[in-house]
């Protein structure tokens, strides 16, 4: 198992399509900060009572605003991350179909299961780095080019590791999700394309039929929660234990359907 994970964080450092999704990342944290110089107005992506959704440029003082408030614009391109994290999760396992990677490593006498949760351990990585450089990218941005009032005290590192943290184990469970889609259907198109309608449509028809509700079970809606409202403690246990469901139970269909696959 220490091989096999050894071996996954190798492939992680040499993916071609985790670097380009790192410099789509930089991408976005220069344009949070350009967006803040420029004093742009708010963007809004699935927007609920004004407040709860994903949020960019929302600032009390436009000509001032504060290092929390460009630490939540940051937190507002997740939006973007988790359609990054789709891309990512999918091609990092579809790709060993391609090259016969997995057959390799099964012919190694490495389990099936091994094989699947080092993988996903490698992408749950490769998320924590991406998130990590877009918060801290994106504050220390505005820290040197936007002048912000207030300090980067300990209050806003508590506030931008919890969030990291929140964040990974909400993106972890849709990457396990798309890792699961991805082990079932094999075929990155279909994969990208569901996925894609899911993220946009879920939140919508949820919100369009009076369900919000039942967005608490759901990682986009948990994802929206994080960025845009402050947490209580009931929220942050609600937001681990749902995660968690979602991870378990997608992993045991996921490594169950590896296991009865004719790999080639």
């Amino acid at each position: 198992m220490y091989n096999l994970i050894r071996t996954e964080f190798y492939k992680l450092k040499r993916d071609k399509a985790y670097k380009n999704i790192l410099m789509i990342t930089g991408i976005l944290i220069l344009l949070c900060i350009t967006l803040v110089v420029l004093k742009s107005g708010t963007i809004c992506f699935i927007q609920l009572d004004n407040t709860y959704g994903f949020i960019i440029n929302k600032f009390a003082n436009r000509k001032n605003p504060t290092l929390m408030e460009i630490l939540n614009s940051a937190k507002g391109f997740s939006v973007v991350l988790q359609i990054l994290i789709m891309f990512f999760a999918t091609s990092f396992v579809l790709n060993e179909y391609k090259y016969g990677t997995f057959r390799n490593l099964i012919a190694g006498g490495n389990t099936r299961m091994n094989i699947y949760i080092s993988k996903l351990l490698a992408v749950s990585f490769g998320i924590f780095i991406m998130n990590l450089f877009m918060i801290f990218g994106s504050v220390l941005g505005g820290v040197v080019f936007c002048k912000p009032s207030g300090f980067l005290n300990y209050n806003t590192m508590l506030e931008m590791f919890k969030f990291i943290l929140l964040s990974l184990l909400v993106f972890t469970a849709m990457a396990s999700l798309y890792m699961c889609i991805s082990i079932i259907v094999k075929n990155k198109s279909i994969v990208v394309a569901a996925g894609i309608i899911i993220l946009f449509s879920e939140p919508l028809v949820l919100i369009m039929t009076n369900h919000t509700k039942w967005g608490d079970y759901l990682p986009t809606f948990l994802l929206m929660k994080i960025c845009s409202i402050n947490l209580d403690t009931r929220m942050i246990f609600n937001i681990i234990l749902v995660c968690t469901i979602w991870i378990i139970s997608t992993c045991a269909i996921g490594i169950y359907t590896f296991e009865k696959q004719d790999v080639r």
